[in-house]
């Protein structure tokens, strides 16, 4: 990997679980440590209710997609399918992301 020793980066990472791989192998770089910063997104909790990417060390934020308000979403369209309740063509639910800072993640 090329590294410009005098820039720094800001990796958007597809997912959380994605976010925790990639840190663990900035940890492992010295070199990279103060230089990489790393940005979440799916607002992915874990089981104490914290944001999984709160234990990144190099994570500046997450975008939380609000995955469960999706989940909910989804089992109502399809209920509602199955009931026969949607006329005419296909519901849509829009669940708005929302920007976590690192202050809210500490």
């Amino acid at each position: 990997m090329f590294i410009n020793r005098a820039s720094s980066l800001v990796v958007f990472c597809g997912d959380d679980r994605l976010l925790a791989d990639i840190d663990r192998g900035v940890t492992a770089n010295p070199a990279l440590i103060g230089r990489v910063s790393l940005v979440g997104y799916d607002g992915a909790l874990g089981p104490d209710g914290s944001y999984l990417v709160r234990s990144a060390r190099h994570c500046i934020g997450t975008i939380d997609t609000q995955p469960r308000l999706q989940g909910e979403a989804a089992g109502r369209v399809l209920l509602e399918e199955y009931r026969n309740e949607v006329a005419g063509g296909l519901s849509r639910v829009l669940v708005e992301p929302r920007s976590v800072t690192s202050r809210e993640l500490d």
